[in-house]
């Protein structure tokens, strides 16, 4: 309990009277416990009108009863929005039009490329890749919003990333901000690779004073999570608030090997950043991906023996999980409420029971092994710092543990429904008896929560085992918001009474230590803050939803959990809406996943997965948790699966990763550490480019499919040198001193040189011929300011930062300027609007949920909804539905739709048949491929049919329409074409190409024996037809 300052008013027959509540009249502590013997020896040591400190101890280790120094009155942690990063537009930024050196306008970066001659490569750079770009480790970070605290001494702002910390200081002013820019090196100056995790902190500092306990029974130790740091010297406090982020600062070329530039089909993934940095200098990534996707990745299996352990999560059996979390190494928990089992998906993907599997019997949560044992219907779990595994069992009225030993121990409940008014806080918690436990979470510290849907209580158990109420008064209502949680009302009653099973309401606790509650009959979530204060943080207590407001002012119709992100963002399952929202730290409320409808999977395949997560269905969302990757985990109760919402592109795997080309055309292997091994046909899964690399890990080689070698040449520190042609053209490479590519010179002797700065930006660009010179100037942080032409010509760019977004002026040499505006809207959607010099513009709108709506300046409207491709999902996004809408009114609509037969389910490769259907105003085209003939066969709406054959690495072999004569193409061992026969038989007419021992066309004959000679120079270039 605690302590309390008691003062002795009198002495009566020998007993002290005591005033314990400080209202000045005896009371003599009743409540406290104070006995007649402990008031007569309190007279032999104190007079009246003394006071003392109070303790009740309940051991006999050493105590400290010392009052504590904290923050005074009025002093708060900041709240403030996390930083601003940098994030670069990925998917189809505006460029210039020239594909050798062009300028992304929106990212401020420039392109540049030159052709490898002999092979059909080209080597690429861009500056984003270079070590100069420091744009992408940029943070824009508030330190205070327009009022500060009147005691507050001094603001200290820390960053730590990559194992490199700086702190800085600034004053107690208000409307403050500051820009933190990472040189992309760790703590031992090396540099990184690939995306970074970053931690922000801010800290506000005051003086120390002494402090009262907050408002509950129990105060020591409880409620912890604000970070505190103390300096006893000058007794002084810190308050921290801790964001967590990610510096996308890119993948750096120079560590490619090849000068800062790297090969047209060599790529790199981080899986960290799950980003495809692509060899000819364009990226995909989650950064830039406005919409998520969702895919199952538990349940919806039929295994023989109804649970499918042992085996993949994706073919096992769920029934009804009603929650999910996630440990330490990744792993993901499931509560299967009708299974009374505990499961664990391992990272690896597989399945198994860790609680649970006796089916008859009473829970005793006495020691046993967890498994097997009885465990009746688990409706809440959580996974501890230490990995222990918490239960909640409402029909057991327990609260159970299984720790590492894997055994069974209750933490809560002695085992019988407590009804009555609770009189049980302050009491070791395996005593008292619960209502009905239905969701347990644990804080960093140790502190395990428990929502009791019974009694409208949130309990506390310490790491002492002692129990205590920190929200709610056991009376349903609502009431108190602004005050103390204890005497707050909450209203645990489910939607539709208690007539639905399974029961359940959640609780979870934010990385500040504030405890969150789903209050789904109040339709509110509520936080109870380290100072045991309740507020409301989202809903209005109406049912009316509405997407981008603030989340105080919009309807939540039963929430059902709730989750909390290391950034503070909030995330919400709504039972009766079947959606999931966030409520970002800005406090706008956002849709995540579900499209206000239920659907049922067995019925209505797939339910949206594999699709954009706005538009996903669900059928009673119950539980979620939050992954490592921030991957948000959803048990769909009544799908009886469990389903997760990503980014596209995949994470950091045990495995080879496959990625597909975004045309599905293509598929990348890469190693678990992001490095390219092969490209694949998408169709025939044929190797088509194969790499090779020396010891440290640089690119030596490329053999194609045709066993065509193209080698990187490297003297003996590893610098290229040459890159030699399969036929043996060689292109010569030579470093300047900082190791950028300096000169290339192709086999006709001509030299294209380039100039940087130190770190890798470049500054020009001179091709062979005299007054051929391009310059190029940049930034403080690396973004392209200027470029100019030989000619006198040149672009200026200007860049405006705004509100969740920027704009980027691009003026020319005669005065003209295009404006390019991008932004994140409230809602999650990205708005990219151009103003041409004339004043016209156009708009392109990107939604959550798939949809890119384009309005020119002509008036068009053209609205594109993307969709999933059966095999590879939201890695090729498919243009399920294209409008067309003239400013006339006029439309066209097209629909696309593509199925697949697998030879084996979980096989993208093991295709049999892949079907394309379009439908253009009503008329339907189809496009079958059959796997096993290499043949596309396409039908026209009017019944005609084309018919092309493909060889195992996509080349055409064969293609017929349908009353023209067939034409069939044949190659040689190198994979070259070398006839094309036109007709059949004797009616066939062929034509011959032939080559030179540099595999350049030097004939032609035709059907008609007539011959074409040419001659070309060293680079390939034609010189002479004969």
């Amino acid at each position: 309990q605690n302590g309390r300052v008691v003062q002795v008013l009198a002495i009566t027959d020998g007993r002290a009277d005591l005033d314990t509540t400080g209202d000045g009249l005896a009371d003599n502590g009743a409540d406290l416990g104070v006995s007649d013997a402990e008031r007569a020896h309190l007279a032999t040591l104190y007079t009246p009108g003394q006071s003392l400190w109070r303790i009740s101890l309940t051991h006999f280790s050493t105590w400290d009863l010392n009052w504590p120094y904290g923050p005074g009155p009025g002093s708060v942690p900041p709240r403030l929005p996390p930083p601003d990063t940098d994030i670069p537009v990925q998917s189809n930024p505006e460029t210039s039009s020239d594909d050798w050196g062009r300028i992304e306008y929106q990212n401020q970066v420039l392109q540049e490329a030159i052709p490898i001659v002999g092979t059909p490569f080209r080597i690429h750079y861009a500056s984003y890749r270079a070590p100069g770009y420091r744009a992408a480790g940029r943070l824009d970070i508030p330190l205070s919003g327009a009022e500060v605290p009147a005691s507050l001494k001094e603001i200290v702002l820390e960053v730590r990333v990559a194992g490199k910390s700086s702190t800085q200081h600034f004053s107690p002013a208000p409307n403050q901000r500051t820009t933190f820019t990472w040189d992309g090196r760790d703590g031992y100056g090396r540099r990184v690779q690939g995306a970074q995790a970053a931690q922000v902190r801010i800290g506000y500092v005051y003086d120390a004073v002494y402090q009262e306990p907050a408002e509950l029974t129990r105060a020591f130790g409880a409620l912890s999570g604000i970070p505190v740091s103390a300096n006893r010297a000058r007794q002084e406090v810190i308050l921290w608030q801790e964001h967590k982020t990610t510096l996308h600062a890119g993948w750096v070329a120079p560590d490619q090997g090849l000068g800062g530039w790297t090969l047209s089909i060599h790529h790199i993934y981080d899986p960290m950043g799950r980003t495809l940095y692509l060899g000819n200098g364009q990226r995909r990534g989650a950064a830039g991906i406005v919409y998520n996707v969702i895919n199952t990745v538990a349940g919806g299996g039929a295994p023989p023996d109804g649970l499918g352990d042992g085996g993949p999560a994706t073919a096992a059996a769920l029934d009804q999980p009603t929650d999910v979390a996630v440990g330490p190494d990744g792993s993901l928990y499931i509560a299967d409420f009708d299974n009374n089992r505990v499961r664990r998906v391992a990272p690896d993907g597989t399945i198994t029971t860790v609680a649970g599997g006796v089916q008859t019997g009473p829970t005793l949560c006495d020691g046993r092994p967890a498994t097997p044992a009885r465990l009746s219907a688990p409706t809440g779990i959580d996974v501890g710092p230490g990995g222990s595994l918490y239960i909640a069992l409402p029909y057991a009225y327990l609260v159970c543990r299984v720790g590492p030993d894997g055994r069974l121990t209750a933490v809560a409940g002695n085992g019988n429904r407590g009804r009555g008014p609770w009189e049980s806080d302050g009491q070791p918690a395996t005593q008292v008896a619960l209502g009905f436990p239905v969701d347990v979470a644990v804080a960093e510290d140790g502190s395990i929560y428990i929502a009791d849907l019974d009694r409208h209580r949130v309990f506390r158990v310490g790491p002492d085992g002692i129990i205590i109420t920190v929200a709610g008064t056991g009376q349903e209502g609502f009431s108190g918001d602004g005050g103390p949680a204890r005497q707050a009302q909450l209203d645990f009653t489910p939607a539709g009474g208690f007539t639905w099973l399974p029961f359940r309401t959640g609780i979870d606790v934010g990385p500040d230590g504030s405890l969150y509650i789903a209050d789904q009959g109040n339709l509110r979530i509520r936080r109870v803050g380290p100072d045991g204060i309740i507020t409301t943080v989202a809903g209005n207590g109406t049912s009316k939803y509405v997407d981008g407001n603030p989340a105080i002012e919009s309807g939540l119709w039963f929430p059902h959990a709730v989750a909390v992100g290391q950034d503070g963002s909030l995330y919400i399952a709504v039972r009766m809406r079947n959606d999931v929202y966030r409520v970002g730290p800005d406090g706008i409320i956002t849709t995540v996943a579900g499209s206000f409808s239920s659907c049922i999977y067995t019925s209505n395949p797939p339910c949206g997965d594999k699709g954009p997560a706005s538009k996903a269905q669900f059928n009673r969302p119950y539980g979620i948790a939050l992954g490592h990757n921030n991957n948000l985990y959803i048990a769909d109760t009544f799908n009886h699966r469990v389903r997760m919402i990503a980014p596209p592109l995949p994470a950091l795997s045990a495995g080879d990763l496959f990625i597909p080309s975004e045309d599905g055309v293509l598929i990348y292997q890469f190693t678990p550490g992001g490095r390219h091994q092969s490209t694949l046909h998408a169709l025939t899964g044929a190797v088509i480019y194969q790499f090779g690399y020396d010891t440290a890990g640089r690119l030596i080689s490329v053999t194609d499919g045709d066993g065509n070698v193209t080698t990187i040449e490297r003297d003996a520190d590893g610098k290229p040198t040459a890159i030699v042609g399969p036929f043996g053209q060689r292109t010569e490479l030579s470093l300047d001193a900082n190791g950028f590519l300096a000169s290339v010179t192709n086999p006709a002797g001509e030299t294209t040189t380039y100039t940087y700065t130190t770190d890798g930006l470049l500054t020009s660009a001179t091709g062979p011929r005299p007054g051929t010179t391009y310059t190029f100037t940049y930034d403080a942080v690396g973004r392209l300011t200027r470029a100019a032409d030989p000619e006198g010509g040149f672009t200026t760019l200007k860049r405006t930062a705004i509100q969740s977004g920027h704009v980027v002026s691009a003026t020319t040499a005669l005065g003209r300027t295009t404006v390019y505006r991008v932004e994140r809207l409230p809602n999650g959607d990205e708005r990219r609007v151009t103003t041409f010099p004339d004043g016209t513009e156009m708009e392109l709108l990107i939604s959550k949920d798939g949809t890119r709506t384009i309005h020119l300046p002509d008036g068009m409207t053209i609205t594109t909804t993307e969709g999933s491709d059966p095999r590879f999902g939201m890695l090729v996004p498919l243009p399920v539905s294209t409008v067309y809408e003239t400013p006339g009114g006029l439309t066209r609509n097209e629909t696309f739709n593509r199925t697949v037969v697998l030879n084996e389910p979980d096989n993208p490769l093991s295709l049999a048949t892949l079907t394309d259907t379009s439908v253009r105003n009503g008329r339907v085209w189809t496009t079958v491929y059959d796997a096993a003939t290499r043949q596309f066969t396409t039908t026209s709406p009017e019944g005609r049919q084309d018919v092309t054959v493909i060889d195992t690495l996509g080349r055409l072999v064969r293609s017929q329409t349908a009353g023209l004569a067939p034409v069939a193409f044949t190659y040689d061992a190198r994979g070259r074409l070398v006839t094309t026969t036109a007709g059949e038989g004797a009616a066939a007419r062929v034509t011959t190409f032939d080559y030179g021992d540099d595999a350049w066309v030097d004939s032609i004959t035709d059907p008609l024996g007539q011959t074409t000679l040419m001659t070309r120079d060293l680079a390939g270039r034609m010189t002479g037809l004969t």
